[in-house]
């Protein structure tokens, strides 16, 4: 094996590691926070949640911005002065900002819990250093401490909140106190491996200003293209909580929960990736496509069938949730779609410089999830349509994504047949999904993916072997 097979296999395992026992976390999680807690306090814990989702995005996209210039530099080629610089001038932004949020939610009630609200205030700063510390590692291509700074969140907010809830303290507030904690604590934790960056002196010169215009515009449409990536479900997830109730967003966003479980491991493997694709010449990374795409498709059909023991799990664990198992089955095809546009498609797009591409991609994508969400939550008031309609936008966003990088890779004929085969076997899957017998849909679908693996043997075979001609 050479030395960029080494590096990235080394990398993998890193992440691998790092995401499995995230995975585990969330898993028991998931498992025993709306077993213990009240549909209510479940709902807001939630829905707090839901909020803190898009404060990731008050830094305009400057550390996207620098990740794609910076990626497979290493630590020492920073300018350790301009990078701490530009992390006071992004917190001095977010002071600011702050101001705006208490503000809005002054007017719109959001948190009536005061105390939930300045927690929601600490968590964001915290959680935005923490950000820019794995900004930092990840552009210096240091995944090993980025997975080592992703365990130790997962393990301590893990801990901390099961053992919460098992000793009896299941509120909202107390576990939300416990979320708070941990980042600040995760915070000065990050703080330890970037020390020449805390140390370095500030230095506020021309150069800094032109680093931070650079940085933003290069990543400014990513972050456009990150808020319209969770306004396409948010929007939906929002209409569902004012149309309907607490409960019935506490039951969908436990389902989410669910179906995006698998989608660390993704987000871990594409910062993996990335760096690695751009040390490669553009033929060579170009001729990764079509390998990559034919045993990422392999992989992700093969997940999807995790969805019949989850299914049993939820039956048996979560009785009170069990009306929600429908909703999983229209949501389930997501991981297959999410899975393949942010793993291949997004990175590939990042790698050629098209993030405006990424951003046109979101934007439409965002538009029919709004007209979707007014007829099929506001109009028509129908809860399956507009759970449908998750899986519907997220499938047309993968369907531009591959369209979009089939131009751009001008191989679009053989790229066009793997994608018509992938909806077909998605198809396939969701019809096993409703028909009424689990176990019979389980064999069904299992008997489909011996098909599958059947008719393309040779292909995967050759796509293995072409990967491991340019690692070894």
């Amino acid at each position: 094996m050479n030395s960029l097979g080494k590096s990235i296999t080394k990398k993998f395992g890193y992440s691998f590691g790092a995401n499995t026992v995230s995975l585990l976390m969330s898993v028991l999680a998931v498992s025993i926070f709306p077993k213990y807690m009240t549909v209510e306090d479940y709902g807001l814990y939630q829905l707090f949640l839901f909020y803190f989702g898009y404060v990731g995005f008050l830094h305009f996209g400057t550390l996207g911005g620098a990740i794609i210039r910076y990626s497979g530099c290493t630590y020492f080629d920073l300018d350790f002065s301009v990078v701490k610089s530009q992390c006071v001038v992004l917190f001095g932004i977010l002071c600011v900002l702050s101001t705006g949020i208490f503000a809005v939610n002054f007017l719109t009630h959001i948190f009536v819990n005061n105390h939930i609200f300045i927690m929601f205030i600490i968590s964001m700063f915290a959680q935005h250093v923490i950000w820019y510390s794995i900004s930092i590692l990840q552009m210096s291509n240091r995944i090993e401490d980025v997975a080592r700074l992703l365990l130790y969140e997962r393990i301590s907010w893990g801990i901390l909140s099961i053992s919460a809830v098992l000793l009896g303290f299941a509120s909202a507030s107390t576990i939300l106190f416990i979320y708070c904690a941990t980042r600040v604590l995760v915070m000065l934790y990050s703080l330890i491996f970037i020390p020449e960056v805390v140390m370095a002196p500030l230095n506020f010169t021309v150069q800094l200003w032109r680093e931070l215009k650079i940085n933003f515009a290069l990543g400014f449409p990513i972050t456009l293209s990150d808020i319209c990536s969770i306004l396409i479900i948010g929007i939906i997830r929002f209409a569902i909580s004012d149309v309907w109730d607490i409960v019935v967003f506490a039951k969908i966003s436990l389902v989410l929960s669910i179906t995006f479980f698998f989608l660390s491991f993704i987000t871990s493997a594409s910062t993996v990736l990335l760096p690695a694709l751009k040390q490669l010449k553009e033929s060579v990374s170009n001729d990764m496509y079509l390998p990559l795409n034919r045993l990422s498709s392999y992989v992700f059909l093969h997940v999807l069938i995790l969805y019949y023991p989850i299914k049993l799990i939820v039956l048996y664990w979560l009785p009170k949730y069990s009306d929600s198992i429908i909703f999983m089955g229209i949501l389930f095809p997501i991981v297959f779609f999410e899975s393949k546009f942010n793993f291949l498609l997004v990175t590939y797009l990042k790698k050629i410089l098209k993030t405006r591409v990424i951003f046109y991609i979101n934007l439409f994508s965002t538009l029919i999830s709004l007209l979707g969400c007014f007829m099929f939550c506001y109009y028509m008031k129908n809860l399956e349509l507009s759970i449908f309609l998750i899986t519907m936008v997220l499938g047309i966003r993968y369907t531009l994504g591959e369209v979009a990088l089939y131009n751009y890779l001008k191989m679009p004929r053989v790229l066009i047949t793997e994608y018509l085969l992938n909806v077909f076997w998605l198809i396939l899957f969701e019809l096993c999904i409703y028909i009424g017998n689990t176990i019979l849909g389980f064999l069904l679908y299992i008997g489909c993916l011996v098909v599958y693996n059947l008719i393309n043997r040779q292909k995967l075979l050759d796509s293995w072997k072409c990967l491991k001609e340019i690692i070894y």
